[in-house]
């Protein structure tokens, strides 16, 4: 891994020092990828603060900044703001209390137990342009390497997982790609690593990597690419580990994988492929499939796994329906329930 580490003594913030539950403070793992800016609506600035895209932290404060701005349009839910076509309006006055700005090289802060720094990583994101010549025509291309790292919080535990991306172009076509999943403790050290990962079935490079909430157990997407492999055709597994490294479960291969999910308990999850929508049980090591033709039928057809194992295809509600999140309601058309 090509993070920078930086070492940092002495600086203590008591406002990050976290108590577990009769085991007195403990260490604590930041990750800051985006800055937000809070305004006050008339322009002046309240504050700044960083979080992670798909942390708690930026959670809470959009949803602290929807109820001021219901609180000013005079409406209590989302439904409302739909139903009297407000959307226009909410929109301009939540730019005028948040800005949000993503940060070109994310951070992860790694805390002790006396809220102290103890070690810092600064996540990898360049992007290289170079010319040089063909090996067959001797004449001069563009060539671009591409270096990215991604991290991964689960949500309860002090473990993060880092995807690394390494990737050559030419011509807009791959020569050479490597991606890596290392594992690390709250002290930041990796305890153990994984190649040859698919990031990209989701269509985001954190999605490649799914913990439980309690970071024992991590699913992964394992793509075996050999250069100038097809990326969407090689053969693909669906792979679990738990803390230690230990593999417990392996599905494929798929030519086609896609939209991985692991449930909150690391028990159940679900996966496409080209043909089918997949639920799976790790402890069972047993999966159940659903046709894609008939997930197509289903009109709008999303799959979803509860942490008691039931599988179903859901479709939106039409005409449309908004639930208390603003988003479009569904309902159960197909299911199936592993046994406990």
């Amino acid at each position: 891994m090509k993070a920078i580490i930086i070492t940092v003594v002495g600086l203590f913030l008591s406002h990050l020092v976290v108590y577990g539950q009769d085991k007195g403070p403990q260490s604590r793992i930041v990750l800051e990828e985006e800055e937000i800016t809070l305004f006050d609506g008339n322009g002046k600035e309240i504050e700044k603060r960083y979080v992670s895209n798909l942390g708690e932290s930026k959670k809470k404060i959009l949803n602290q900044v929807k109820m001021q701005v219901h609180n000013k349009l005079k409406v209590k839910t989302e439904q409302e703001v739909q139903s009297k076509q407000l959307w226009k309006k909410a929109k301009e006055e939540t730019e005028k209390l948040i800005k949000i700005k993503e940060l070109k090289n994310p951070k992860l802060k790694f805390f002790g137990p006396d809220g102290a720094i103890v070690k810092e990583l600064m996540l990898d994101n360049e992007v290289k342009r170079h010319r040089t010549p063909s090996k067959e025509t001797k004449e001069l291309i563009e060539v671009s390497s591409e270096n990215i790292q991604v991290a991964i919080l689960p949500e309860t535990a002090n473990v993060v997982g880092i995807i690394e991306m390494n990737t050559v172009t030419a011509f807009d076509s791959r020569i050479a790609s490597t991606m890596t999943f290392e594992y690390l403790n709250a002290e930041g050290d990796v305890l153990w690593i994984v190649k040859e990962i698919k990031p990209w079935v989701n269509s985001a490079p954190r999605r490649g990597a799914l913990f439980s909430s309690d970071g024992k157990r991590v699913a992964l997407a394992i793509a075996h690419l050999p250069d100038n492999a097809d990326m969407e055709l090689y053969p693909n597994w669906v792979v679990v580990y738990d803390g230690a490294g230990k593999e417990l479960v392996r599905f494929g291969p798929y030519d086609q994988l896609r939209n991985l999910y692991l449930s909150k308990n690391g028990r159940y999850g679900y996966f496409a492929t080209g043909n089918s929508s997949v639920c799976f049980s790790v402890d069972d090591k047993n999966l159940h499939e659903f046709p894609q033709e008939r997930v197509k039928r289903e009109l709008n057809g999303v799959i979803r796994v509860s942490e008691t194992g039931r599988c179903t295809i859901n479709r939106v509600v039409l005409p449309t329906e908004i639930n208390e999140d603003g988003e479009p309601k569904t309902k159960v058309v197909r299911e199936f329930s592993f046994k406990e």
